[in-house]
C-alpha cells in the first residue's frame, strides 16, 4: 500500500470509527514481507478483523474472499479489499461477498494496483485496472 493509499484508509478509518468488530480487511496478506503491499501492514494491526485465504499470512479468519459463508448479510459497516481483487479469476465473485457482508449505508473500500505505483504486479488479467473505489452501500440488494 502506498503512502498516499494509505492515508486515504486511515482517513476512514478514523471518520467512521471502525473497529475489529465493525470492519474487516479481506486478504490482508503476511505482516512480515517485502512486497510493499504489506509492508506498513503493522499501523493498521487492531483496528480491523483480519481475514485470509493463506494461514501464513497469520489472519484471525482463515477465508478465500468468494466464500465469507461465516460472515452475517450485512454484519460490517467498512470491508477493505486491498490488492486482493485483482488476483481472482473472476472479480465479481469476490465483489458479491463483499456486498454481502457490507450493511445498508456501510462503505467498500477497494484498492487495486496501478502499474505506475506497482509495475512488478504485472496486471495479468486487466489492462486498465481501477486503482481506488469508495462507494457506499444506499440500498438493500
Amino acid at each position: 500500500m502506498i503512502e498516499s493509499e494509505r492515508l486515504l484508509l486511515a482517513t476512514y478509518l478514523d471518520r467512521y470509527g471502525i473497529t475489529p468488530q465493525n470492519g474487516v480487511d479481506l486478504g490482508c496478506g503476511p505482516l512480515n514481507q517485502p512486497d510493499p503491499k504489506n509492508a506498513d501492514r503493522q499501523w493498521w494491526r487492531g483496528r480491523l478483523l483480519e481475514v485470509d485465504k493463506w494461514d501464513g499470512a497469520e489472519p484471525e479468519v482463515l477465508a478465500d474472499i468468494r466464500d465469507l459463508s461465516m460472515f452475517r448479510n450485512g454484519q460490517f459497516k467498512f470491508v477493505v479489499a486491498s490488492h486482493i481483487l485483482e488476483d481472482l479469476p473472476d472479480p465479481t465473485e469476490g465483489l458479491k461477498e463483499c456486498w454481502r457482508i457490507l450493511q445498508k449505508d456501510g462503505i467498500l473500500f477497494t484498492l487495486t494496483p496501478h502499474a505506475d505505483h506497482y509495475p512488478h504486479v504485472g496486471h495479468r488479467t486487466r489492462t486498465r485496472p481501477i486503482p481506488v473505489i469508495i462507494t457506499q452501500r444506499t440500498c438493500c440488494s
